[in-house]
């Protein structure tokens, strides 16, 4: 999971009494020599690091919106939508790189499937973009995603297996940073023969959560 501790700063407050020392409950008065709490404590934001791992798979080809009544879970060929699922999370995925909001975030991105080692996961470990703090790293991060021509399988299990020892890597490298790997696909395992199940990416993920815990 990913955490953020922001520690607020604790000014003064007031506090009433009946017998004298500070204002009365209810009449108003603030008395700043009545305060319980003195000191002010800076906040400090732990470093957030995200790694995405993204599907660019033939069915991100499919249109958008899917038809209800024959949904699309492969490349659906030519022509295609003006508004393939690509065109619509590329465009997203751009806008959270390049927006001032998130300015701070360290972002990484890595994408699959790869063809030339469909089934490894040790071929997913490698990112297209080395996590690196926003907004300095949006360029590259939206070049990367330009640079992107979906087409293939979906060989859920290896990418996640890889994005998720990349990103355990990146935290042992980085300690007192939280980091956690954002896994967008939009279709079912294919390929890579019968360990690669929704079943087997959750053990997968329940593994790097307990992990996470200890």
């Amino acid at each position: 999971s990913v955490a953020a501790l922001v520690v607020a700063k604790i000014g003064t407050a007031f506090v009433g009494g009946a017998n004298g020392g500070g204002s009365a409950a209810g009449s108003g008065g603030f008395n700043p020599d009545d305060a319980c709490v003195g000191e002010a404590v800076e906040g400090e934001l732990v470093p957030v690091d995200l790694y995405f791992m993204v599907d660019v798979t033939g069915s991100m080809k499919c249109p958008v919106p899917d038809s209800r009544t024959s949904p699309c879970e492969v490349d659906p060929g030519e022509p295609y939508s003006a508004t393939t699922r690509w065109v619509v999370e590329s465009a997203a995925l751009k806008n959270f790189m390049s927006s001032p909001a998130n300015a701070g975030l360290g972002v990484g991105i890595g994408f699959f499937p790869n063809s030339n080692a469909l089934c490894e996961p040790a071929s997913y470990t490698r990112p297209a973009v080395e996590i690196a703090q926003l907004p300095g790293a949006a360029a590259e991060l939206n070049a990367a995603i330009d640079a992107q021509r979906p087409a293939g399988n979906t060989p859920t299990v290896a990418s996640l297996t890889g994005a998720l020892d990349h990103a355990r890597s990146w935290s042992d490298d980085h300690p007192g940073h939280n980091t956690a790997v954002v896994y967008a696909t939009d279709g079912y395992p294919r390929s890579c023969g019968s360990e690669n199940t929704i079943a087997d990416a959750a053990d997968g993920l329940g593994i790097g959560y307990d992990e996470q815990q200890r």
